[in-house]
């Protein structure tokens, strides 16, 4: 299988926009950062031919990526862990930001959903010859090295490369 793995910032995933200005001018901006990364989506999914899209975002809200999947009539799957299946492993809510958790029981909770999106972006791949997973930027190196060594042709994408993406929406707007 051939498979590009896209590195974002979760903040691209959600259609909605949850900040606002009095000027209009924070919610250009975020719309237009929205509509750089659907455009970047559609140019991928056509230009590698991508049959499935695998996605950690959140559950019961259609993200972005969903939405161009529909419209490009192309297979999608939420690949993120739920929060059933997390609590089942003993992982707890928002554990990132935990101060009193250790480093290492840290990477034990991203490995373990990690190894779970790699499980589900398998199983449901099907028969996809190019398929592509849109993960938060930390996960794409080790999602990337474990589906190299189950024999996967790889490619990463990092969004920060893209001319257009800034990543502190909020310190951006503060220079304009």
């Amino acid at each position: 299988m051939n498979i590009l793995i896209l590195g974002i910032n979760h903040q691209l995933q959600s259609p909605r926009i949850w900040y606002s200005s009095t000027s209009g001018a924070l919610e250009r901006f975020v719309q237009a950062q929205k509509d750089n990364y659907r455009a970047l989506l559609r140019d991928r999914i056509a230009l590698r031919f991508v049959h499935f899209v695998a996605e950690e975002t959140k559950h019961g809200e259609e993200s972005t990526t969903e939405a161009v999947c529909k419209e490009e009539k192309c297979r999608y799957a939420n690949i993120e862990m739920p929060i059933e299946v997390r609590k089942a492993h003993g992982i707890p809510d928002n554990y990132e930001n935990d101060a009193v958790l250790s480093r290492e029981a840290k990477e034990s909770f991203h490995e373990q959903r990690e190894e779970y999106m790699i499980n589900a972006t398998i199983s449901n791949s099907k028969d996809a010859a190019s398929v592509m997973v849109v993960c938060g930027n930390s996960h794409a190196p080790r999602l990337a090295n474990q589906f190299q060594a189950l024999g996967h042709s790889i490619e990463v994408e990092d969004i920060r490369a893209q001319s257009w993406y800034v990543g502190d929406w909020m310190s951006h707007m503060r220079t304009l």
